[in-house]
């Protein structure tokens, strides 16, 4: 019984905060349309728009309440747009975010595009898809090679300012094992440390002759990560389209050498954990798709 209150009770209380924010509730359910349309939310998990209670009182005494769509990007997690009277606040999933704060939108319009261009970031994948059900696995490869083509585009000048501050950092760098405390000189490597740059928690300044400190050098590894990612993801995405669902062999080539970690390999699925084991795509040069 007592359940069965505290639920009416907020339910209530959303009523009467919807009443009183009509004009909020109407610009959400407006952009919910699109979301929803746009199959950026996944109902098996959330609802397309939630109205919940926040631990505070508004001036007419009310509890005031947080109205807010949810968006479950296949590539790049969870995403989550507060919709408020003059703007909508965007919190964006951390390793995909276009900025270190909330991504604030004024206009339903902005609001639209950018959900609209969430999901035309999904359009290639949805594509490849009918292509491989069609089993017209060539044509399927060029868009892999396609979208590979334009994460290259997107990481390339990111990269290229990456490595040459790391290069001609005044002082000593080190990597950290992600195992152990062992570490060694980046100077003294004999292999690229590209694949390194995507930890940022295993960078250390060992010796420093400037005014970089481990914490510069940190947040500038953050950044570069948090680019990659999100170029990279729309590719991991796809490995696991086409390793779930078709009966193909699915090779990452790539310009690495031994001992570099990421050589030439097919990319597997565990079965036991129903898990794709993605690759790395930083080196990678071509997919390919094998019957």
């Amino acid at each position: 019984m007592e359940n069965k209150s505290v639920e009416f009770a907020l339910e209530a209380g959303i009523a009467i905060w919807a009443k009183d924010n009509q004009e909020i509730v109407k610009k959400a359910l407006t952009l919910g349309a699109e979301t929803t349309s746009l199959g950026l939310c996944d109902s098996d998990v959330n609802p397309f728009m939630q109205i919940v209670p926040k631990d505070m009182f508004g001036p007419n005494g009310n509890l005031v309440h947080e109205c807010f769509l949810n968006i479950n990007h296949q590539a790049w997690g969870y995403y989550r747009i507060i919709v408020e009277e003059n703007e909508y606040r965007v919190i964006e999933p951390k390793l995909a975010r276009t900025q270190e704060s909330d991504l604030i939108l004024l206009t339903e319009d902005e609001a639209i595009l950018y959900v609209r261009e969430l999901a035309e970031a999904l359009d290639p994948h949805y594509k490849m898809y009918e292509l491989l059900e069609q089993q017209n696995y060539k044509a399927a490869e060029d868009i892999l090679n396609e979208m590979l083509a334009f994460y290259k585009i997107k990481i390339l000048e990111p990269l290229r300012h990456m490595k040459n501050t790391i290069d001609n950092f005044s002082g000593k760098l080190s990597i950290k094992a992600t195992n152990s405390d062992d570490m060694q000189l980046v100077k003294e490597l004999n292999t690229r440390y590209d694949l390194a740059l995507l930890h940022p928690e295993n960078w250390v300044v060992t010796e420093d002759y400037g005014i970089n400190s481990q914490e510069w050098l940190y947040k500038a590894l953050k950044e570069f990560q948090i680019l990659e990612n999100k170029a990279a993801s729309l590719l991991y995405f796809a490995q696991k389209i086409v390793k779930n669902d078709f009966p193909v062999t699915l090779i990452v080539h790539t310009d690495s050498q031994e001992p570099e970690a990421d050589l030439t390999g097919e990319v597997s699925k565990d079965e036991a954990l129903n898990l794709v084991l993605v690759r790395p795509v930083m080196h990678a040069t071509r997919f390919e798709i094998k019957q």
